[in-house]
């Protein structure tokens, strides 16, 4: 695989396309992670349990990796160099808990599932860009990611804080209306997607393939979420199934590959706010091309689009010092 692009986060200069592509797939992220999240929503309605509809949104992007990576040889490759860093443990090898990122992404679909039927897509997103933005903060700071330890400037405190409050201009009057037990449900789900991207993205450095890092992700999840379905859920009714269940899983596996490779160029916190401008304005347009009520789009809500991607912008403005790859 080839080495990464140089990091936005001021590592060494790149041309300018090197430096626009992360952020600009990191939005693509932001897109489908809602996109996900509306299909997870109408499976739900159609009577499907919340980690019934996690299980098949799992099963389906697992069912895509296991295929995919049996078939490629250097996939295959991928997978045994994965094992061989695993092998080498504490003598500069990769944790065995680094493979527990669809840990992550298991909570985060089933919250999906319970919560944002409840507290609506608006306060839904409120909670995960603050889960999001707090976590990554931390998660930057504790060198989890492949990018190492990344100093808490103060443009990226301010990026993080202008971040929430755009969703939460966005989305004021629905915030306002409680169901905090839910809202602090989905800031834990948000802040476990800050960790899951970091710890795929270190998985994807091992392996020498962003796709290893997806089909690990997607096994782990599917294991946990089949365990809690068995114990926790009846099985779906067929009559219930319908053909473009799936896309929620391909929109998973998407976003889960496509995080991994971004992660790398731009450390946890800045990918997580270009996602999060992608998380709002692909709101918008998913709410007026497929609406839930009259599929109008408030002034608030256009304000907190753009507040939101001026936080991107102000926490990548300048230069970060480089990372400590001491513990490499």
């Amino acid at each position: 695989m080839a080495g990464p692009l140089p990091y936005y986060c001021g590592v060494q200069s790149a041309p300018l396309l090197a430096r626009l592509l992360p952020m600009l797939l990191a939005i693509g992220v932001g897109v489908l992670i809602v996109t996900q999240a509306r299909l997870n929503s109408e499976i739900v309605a159609l009577g499907l349990a919340p980690a019934s509809a996690a299980l098949l949104t799992f099963g389906t992007g697992m069912t895509v990796t296991v295929v995919l990576t049996a078939l490629v040889p250097r996939l295959r490759l991928g997978l045994g160099q994965l094992r061989r860093q695993l092998s080498a443990g504490r003598a500069g090898g990769l944790a065995w808990w680094y493979l527990l990122g669809g840990l992550g992404g298991a909570f985060f679909v089933t919250t999906q599932g319970v919560a944002g039927p409840v507290i609506g897509v608006a306060v839904f997103s409120v909670a995960v860009v603050a889960g999001q933005t707090s976590n990554s903060l931390l998660v930057d700071r504790l060198g989890l990611g492949p990018a190492g330890v990344l100093v808490v400037t103060g443009p990226r405190v301010a990026g993080a804080l202008l971040a929430v409050v755009g969703v939460a201009v966005a989305s004021w009057q629905q915030l306002s209306g409680g169901a905090l037990g839910l809202v602090l449900l989905t800031v834990l789900a948000g802040g476990m997607t800050a960790w899951q991207q970091a710890v795929n993205g270190r998985v994807a450095l091992a392996a020498g393939h962003v796709w290893i890092a997806g089909l690990v992700n997607f096994l782990v999840g599917f294991l946990v979420l089949l365990v809690v379905s068995l114990i926790l859920t009846r099985w779906p009714d067929p009559d219930a199934l319908r053909w473009w269940m799936p896309l929620a899983g391909l929109c998973g596996l998407s976003f889960i590959v496509l995080g991994a490779w971004v992660v790398r160029r731009l450390g946890v916190l800045l990918m997580l706010l270009f996602v999060v401008a992608g998380q709002v304005f692909g709101g918008i347009a998913i709410t007026l091309w497929w609406p839930v009520g009259d599929g109008s789009v408030s002034v608030a809500v256009w304000c907190g689009a753009f507040l939101t991607l001026a936080a991107a912008g102000l926490a990548g403005w300048r230069r970060a010092p480089a990372p400590d790859r001491s513990h490499f």
